[in-house]
């Protein structure tokens, strides 16, 4: 059962009155009975249960439930033992500075420098145990302090300021020792909607709730965002119109001279804050596409002579500039990247094309530009709040040029009498690195993006895999693959796990940037050759079907393993290693480090 469009539209409703939320987000559920359930824990030192609500509310939007577990007040290690209990996956830690103590802002400049000190050391050491106990959570966000009055003095001479970033210094650090841990700026959620808005004095006095409904609301959207859709959405791609979304203007009519993207003057400064903003998520990652019904030579013409574009050629990864309907042309996209219409944000001016892309396409994020252009900026940050979500690897810069180069070897192909001379032309080169910590952030976001080539779609955080490669019976392999063309990174992963005589594949995945190769089989010679070094006889893997992997519902089969049972969607396999001689490529060099 899907969920009804008008359910999804009230949802969607930033606006929508608590009593008709409550009901939207009940319906919502109630459609979604067979959907995946993700258990979420609130803990704070305030009243935050309506936090609860809004995170269902978001958490329907992605198309999974959620489990709401309210712990305790003000009680961090309490609550995580108990979240732990309760099977929790994520939890998010609201701390309220005023509520350190009563009245604590109002303390500050009475309190000794000494007690402030020790309550400092109080809350490193219950932070300090609380995150260590949650080391097994997917994710847990920690909040920073925040004010919730209004300084009469400038920040530099403020005590209350003051503390609060010496207190917030104090996360960071011990939020810094465990991978799992993001930090999460409720003072960005205040400035966004209004410090008067934020707080409600009455509820915070009363019941110690400091935080209206429209604060929660916009938290609760931040702290979705951080877990990118709570696992569902991994943004790959940003599809972009061109005429009032790029620049002021049409092209076509106005020409080049005329459409408005001055730095200097209204509105053209508006679209070339907007052009900066989506270069610096291209260089973090992003892929850049054009979808725009125009004059191909119109935008090659901006782009290569107007003296204020900011985005080059260089930086989109594909386009579709024709008069074709953007649903086919973002479907097309999605097929030249490999990449699912579901890792697509759209951003488009207008709205008969976001209703057709919204009906049509639904897995595709829709963004319209707004018609006041002032709140251009802030949708820009909510895109960039999308892709970001738990931030970036440190290998996580610009992607564009890796499609560049695969788009580059496609066109080669067409020279070669067959498809074999074409990949022994490529001079491919896989490397096989076995448990390497420094690659763990890499491994765990790529286990997240990989949806087609993943044989049993587990996703891992980096404190999973750190753990693996540390445990005495796990092996965690990863793939770095290059050919003539470039270097395309680490772009495979394979778990090994050790059961007396056997070594279990636990996880098998590839990017889909280096599928079609022969890459996938010739690997598994040095595979073998560890497994049995490591004592294994017998090697056994199960495929578990998803959404998305039906591709390689077959590839244990390819690769020679014996096939023991076929049941709900799952195919376990199993193959002595004695005399076992895997499929490989004589194209594929390749190299176990």
């Amino acid at each position: 059962m899907t969920m009804p469009p008008e359910v999804r539209c009230v949802l969607a409703n930033a606006d929508t009155p608590i009593a008709q939320l409550i009901k939207a987000v009940t319906a919502a559920e109630r459609a979604l009975a067979d959907a995946p359930e993700v258990a979420i824990g609130l803990s704070s030192n305030a009243t935050i249960d309506m936090l609860g609500l809004y995170l269902r509310r978001e958490a329907a939007l992605v198309g999974v439930r959620a489990r709401i577990v309210m712990g305790n007040y003000d009680d961090p290690i309490g609550d995580f033992e108990r979240f732990a209990r309760e099977g929790v996956e994520r939890v998010i830690l609201v701390p309220i500075f005023d509520n350190v103590l009563p009245a604590f802002e109002a303390q500050v400049a009475t309190l000794p420098s000494q007690a402030l000190t020790a309550k400092e050391a109080e809350l490193r050491a219950r932070y300090s145990l609380a995150l260590e106990r949650g080391r097994s959570f997917r994710s847990v966000q920690l909040g920073l302090y925040h004010r919730l009055g209004v300084s009469a003095v400038p920040d530099s001479e403020d005590a209350v300021t003051a503390w609060i970033q010496r207190f917030n210094a104090m996360l960071r650090e011990e939020a810094a020792r465990h991978a799992n841990v993001q930090l999460i700026d409720i003072a960005a959620s205040v400035a966004a909607i209004g410090h008067r808005v934020a707080f409600d004095r009455r509820f915070y006095l009363r019941s110690k709730a400091p935080y209206s409904a429209a604060l929660l609301s916009d938290l609760a959207t931040r702290l979705a965002a951080g877990t990118r859709g709570f696992g569902t959405r991994f943004i790959k791609a940003l599809a972009l119109d061109c005429d009032n979304t790029l620049w002021g203007g049409v092209v076509g009519e106005d020409l080049v001279a005329g459409v408005k993207l001055d730095p200097h003057d209204y509105p053209g400064n508006v679209f070339w804050r907007t052009q900066q903003a989506i270069a610096g998520l291209e260089r973090q990652g992003l892929l850049l596409c054009l979808c725009t019904k125009n004059n191909p030579a119109d935008v090659e013409e901006m782009f290569t002579h107007h003296p204020h574009m900011v985005l080059k050629n260089t930086q989109i990864a594909a386009r579709r500039v024709n008069w074709t309907d953007k649903v086919t042309n973002l479907r097309e996209l999605a097929a030249e990247l490999n990449i699912g219409l579901d890792s697509f944000i759209f951003l488009d001016d207008s709205s008969v094309e976001a209703e057709a892309v919204r009906t049509r396409l639904p897995q595709v994020t829709m963004v319209q530009v707004p018609q006041t252009l002032s709140d251009y900026p802030a949708v820009i940050d909510e895109i960039a709040r999308l892709f970001l979500g738990a931030g970036i690897s440190e290998s996580g810069g610009s992607k564009t040029e890796q499609y560049r180069l695969r788009a580059a070897a496609a066109e080669a192909q067409s020279a070669f009498a067959t498809h074999e001379d074409y990949l022994a032309s490529l001079e491919l080169e896989a490397a096989l690195h076995l448990d390497r910590p420094t690659e763990a952030a890499r491994i765990a976001e790529l286990s997240q993006k990989s949806n087609q080539f993943n044989l049993a779609t587990r996703r891992y955080t980096q404190l999973e895999i750190e753990q693996l490669m540390a445990a005495p019976d796990a092996q965690v392999f990863s793939i770095t693959v290059r050919n003539r063309f470039g270097d395309s990174g680490l772009t495979g992963v394979l778990v090994l796990r050790y059961e007396d005589e056997v070594a279990r594949v636990e996880n098998f995945l590839m990017s889909c940037r280096v599928l079609g190769q022969g890459i996938e089989f010739s690997l598994w010679t040095a595979v073998i050759e560890r497994a049995r070094a490591g004592g294994a006889v017998r090697i056994e893997a199960d495929f578990i079907a998803s959404a998305k992997n039906a591709q390689v519902r077959d590839f244990y089969d390819r690769l020679g393993l014996e096939l023991l049972d076929d049941n709900a969607g799952t195919r376990r396999y199993r193959r002595a290693l004695t005399g076992f001689t895997p499929p490989s490529s004589s194209w594929v060099k390749v190299s176990d480090a």
